[in-house]
């Protein structure tokens, strides 16, 4: 296991949850449960999912177009998003369960989210070498120089998102931001 957790200040920036209306709350209320991993250490995504399957993870799926389209259209593989907000985490539930109530089917089953910091779920909770792909999709480019200390993509941070692939893994980055890319 990588140790690279005092690289980072898990202090979080801005407001954990934003407006939720009743149907929001609901939503969290019945529906988070069936999605979200709750764990106090490792997991193994092979238990989690009940099966071996591709793992891809999405880094702060904001919310959750791109992940809802990959787990409908990718049944084969296995999904984890990783969203600080839970605001996101309903907005893409939402999905879920419109998708379940056309389909009149059961609510898919190759996704699981975690709703925490990232840093703090790729250093306790996904071992080295467990995702075949990695998606960090348009983060905040947080763009006031003195705020560049708050950005998620960073040395210390590329060098933990590396330790969690297998070999021959991938990392998808986008970014509208031109000072963010370089």
């Amino acid at each position: 296991m990588t140790n690279t957790l005092n690289m980072f200040s898990l202090k979080t920036n801005g407001r954990r949850t934003g407006r939720m209306g009743k149907a929001d709350r609901e939503i969290l209320r019945e529906v988070l449960p069936l999605f979200e991993i709750k764990s106090n250490g490792f997991i193994d995504p092979a238990e989690i999912f009940g099966r071996q399957a591709p793992l891809y993870v999405e880094i702060g799926f904001g919310n959750g177009d791109f992940l809802f389209e990959k787990t409908i259209s990718t049944p084969e593989a296995d999904f984890i998003g990783i969203e600080l907000y839970i605001t996101g985490a309903a907005k893409l539930l939402k999905k879920f369960v419109q998708h379940k109530n056309t389909s009149d089917g059961p609510y898919l089953k190759n996704l699981r989210i975690f709703v925490d910091d990232s840093r703090k779920v790729l250093e306790r909770h996904l071992p080295d070498e467990s995702i075949d792909g990695i998606y960090i999709l348009f983060p905040d480019p947080w763009p006031k120089k003195r705020h560049n200390k708050r950005r998620l993509v960073k040395p210390g941070f590329s060098r933990l998102i590396y330790s969690k692939l297998k070999n021959g893994g991938f990392v998808v980055t986008a970014t509208d931001h031109h000072d963010y890319a370089e």
